[in-house]
Formats: structure tokens, sequence, C-alpha cells
């Protein structure tokens, strides 16, 4: 018969005893409770100051945490996928300064309430938080790292105190002070938007999942477009550029460099099943066509020569690809989980296959290797099923480890 786990109420205590001596409890270490997936609550003490790197990650079941006034920082990864079993109110103590990278990521957060004393705020914080709808933000914070409220699905506006002298926002987005760098759009964000006159740079993952938005229009003064800026918006049909821009442009909703040699994103939401790089484009970049599910087809032109990290991660549908015999280098994870491509004939200027290129591609049976290859990745088949034979050429040099576990060699 099966057996009952009770729940765990965790209490801290204020001081402990060792050999006759009472020392105060000041910090919880690194590691101290992660993985306890019963704990329901905590409640810390009074002058604690410190919550270690990984301390309470993985405490799914946890639902209340009574943080002290006196705790002043909560380093890396601390809460890392805590909370995640129901949604949580947590109220930030008056002294906190700063939240390390990753601390409350993928914790089912409802509410938060964040302090005047808090500083700074690291990367990816707040990452998927699903349940966080709105987000106030002091005129003392000074550091916003990147990502940190990314893909947070439900938060529909990141406001900041109009006394700020590092940020502000506009519309619930989040921007330098001078408005001239967009850092973050919230995920819950939809229809259409339209980046202001004025902003020069996007920032890295600025839009990263904002899956309810429909188009964005870029204007003129936009000068730079971070790394995958646009990932994970599911449901965006088009990115357009106005045509005053210098350093990109627009074709059909699809984003490029401004010269068009470079293709910079395929809209996720477009609707369909195929589609012709331009003639020119030389490089496909990192996370271009990234989970653009709509797609069985993509054809790509004489002269391309690279194709970026990521650059077809997760396009599920994808089952036709023919490469160009231009072509000289795929990144790491460019076509992971294309779970309907059947068959991939790599062109002879390939010379090596990078870490994760084809993992779980699972109806992957036919790999053509090129003469020259000297090199795969680690990874690079990994979970590929439906792989039962391949044919190694003898200029192979190198292979690195678990290249085709999980396939059926």
């Amino acid at each position: 018969s099966g057996y009952t786990v009770e729940p765990v109420n965790l209490v801290i205590p204020a001081t402990v005893s060792y050999e006759g001596t009472d020392y105060e409890v000041t910090a919880v270490g690194e590691r101290a409770f992660s993985y306890c997936t019963d704990m329901v609550s905590v409640d810390f003490p009074e002058g604690l100051t410190y919550i270690g790197e990984y301390a309470f990650t993985w405490c799914v079941a946890l639902a209340s945490i009574d943080f002290p006034e006196s705790l002043t920082s909560i380093d890396r990864y601390a809460f890392y996928s805590a909370c995640s079993d129901n949604p949580v109110t947590i109220d930030l103590p008056e002294n906190l300064t700063d939240i390390g990278e990753r601390a409350f990521a993928y914790c089912s957060l409802s509410s938060v309430d964040f302090p005047e004393s808090l500083t700074s705020i690291g990367n990816s914080a707040f990452f998927a938080c699903s349940s966080l709808t709105s987000v106030e933000l002091s005129k003392n914070l000074a550091v916003i790292d990147s990502m940190a409220f990314s893909a947070c699905s439900s938060l529909e506006y990141i406001n900041v105190d109009a006394g700020n002298a590092n940020y502000c926002s506009q519309d619930g987005v989040l921007f330098t002070k001078d408005m001239t760098e967009l850092i973050c759009c919230p995920g819950g964000k939809g229809g259409y938007y339209a980046v202001p006159s004025g902003v020069a740079a996007i920032c890295d993952y600025a839009f990263n999942g904002c899956s309810n938005l429909i188009s964005i229009d870029i204007p003129a003064s936009v000068m730079d477009i971070g790394t995958e800026a646009f990932a994970s918006c599911s449901s965006v049909e088009a990115v357009n550029v106005d045509d005053g821009n210098s350093n990109y442009c627009s074709r059909d909703g699809v984003l490029f460099t401004g010269d068009m040699t470079g293709l910079i994103r395929y809209p996720a939401g477009k609707k369909e099943a195929y589609y012709a790089v331009p003639s020119g484009v030389v490089i496909i970049c990192d996370g271009a066509f990234g989970s653009s599910n709509n797609l069985i087809s993509v054809d790509l032109p004489d002269g391309l020569t690279d194709i970026g990290s990521g650059a077809f991660s997760g396009c599920m549908g994808l089952a036709d690809m023919d490469f160009p015999e231009s072509l000289k280098k795929i990144g790491s994870s460019a076509f992971n989980y294309c779970s309907s491509l059947t068959s991939v004939d790599l062109p002879d200027g390939l010379t090596s296959i990078e870490d994760w290129t084809f993992a779980a591609c699972s109806n992957l049976a036919s790999v053509d290797f090129p003469d020259n290859l000297k090199s795969i990745g680690s990874s690079a088949f990994n979970s590929c099923s439906s792989l039962t034979s391949v044919c190694l050429p003898e200029s192979l040099a190198n292979l690195e480890s678990q290249v085709f576990f999980g396939s059926s060699l």
C-alpha cells in the first residue's frame, strides 16, 4: 500500500547551541534545503541577513515564505523552481538590497512586493514566473539585468517609479531612463505593439515569451537588435520595420539586416507552410525560425554559408530541408526538436556538426554525412530514436560524448 508524507513546516531558529555556546543564525547556506519537496512553509528568524545559492531550489510545494526584515541578500538560484505547485504571494523585506540570478525563476508567484531598499535584480531573476501579473519597481533600483522578467506569460505591465534615475516605463514596457533602450516587454501584453520612435536598441530577449502579441513595428531610430529579441513570440505574424531604418528592414513581415544578407527573425506565428529564404541571404541568425510550427518546408538559397545556433529549434512541423553546397556552418541546437524531419543530406563544405544540432529529431531515420566531416559534437543526434544506422566518413577525427545516445543504433 501507499504511504502519506507529512508536509514540512520549517522553522529556522534564531540561535543554535554547540558545545555550550549559543550562535546566532545569520545565513542559510548553499543548497541547505534544496529538493525538500514536502516543505510547504518556511519561517526565517529575525537577524538572518543572507539566503545562499540553491538554498531552496526545487522545493516545489513551498506555499508560504515569511522573510525577516533583517534580510539583505538573496543569492542566485535560491528559490529556483520552488513554489511551483500553487501560486504564492511574497513580500520582500524592507532591507533587501539584491536578488541574484534566477533566484525565483520558474516560481508560481502571483504577486511580489518589491521594497524601496532594492537596488539590484539579477539575470533571469523572475524568469518564467507564469502567474505574475504586475511589477512595481521603486526609485532606488539601479540594476536590472538581462531577462529579469522575461517569459512571464501573465505579466501585463512593469511600472517604474518616476523618480528612478536609471529606468522608466511606458505603457507597461520597461526602458532605460532616456528611452533609448527597450529592455523588456511584459509577456502578457497582447495585440499590436509599436516600439516608440527614439529607441535605439532592443535588448537581448526583450520580447521573449510575448505569446499574445500579433505584430511588432520597429521605428527608423533602432540601430541594434539584441540576441533572440523576439524568441518564443508564438502568435507574432509580422515584424515590420520603418522604411527609413538603415540597419534593418522587413519583407512580408520577416526581419532582415538592412542589406538583406542576414535573416534575423521569421515570425513564429506566420501561417504559411512554405517559405523561400530570399536570394542574397548568407546568414540565418541564432533562433531565426525557432518554434515556427506551421512551417513544413524551407527553401535555402545558394550562397548561404551560416545557420546560427537554435535557428530552426522546435520547428516541429518541418519535414523538408535541402542544404545548399555553399553552407559551411550549422550552429549548436540548430535543428533540435524538429520532430517531423526524416532525413538530412549534409553538404560537402560542412566540416563539423556542433553540440545538440539534431537532438530530439525523433523521426530522423537517415543522415548523409559529408566526405570532409572532421568533428561531431556532444549529443548532436541525442534522442533520435528512429535512427537505426549511420555511415561515418573516413575523415572523421573527433566524436564527442553521447553523440547517438538515445538513438536506435
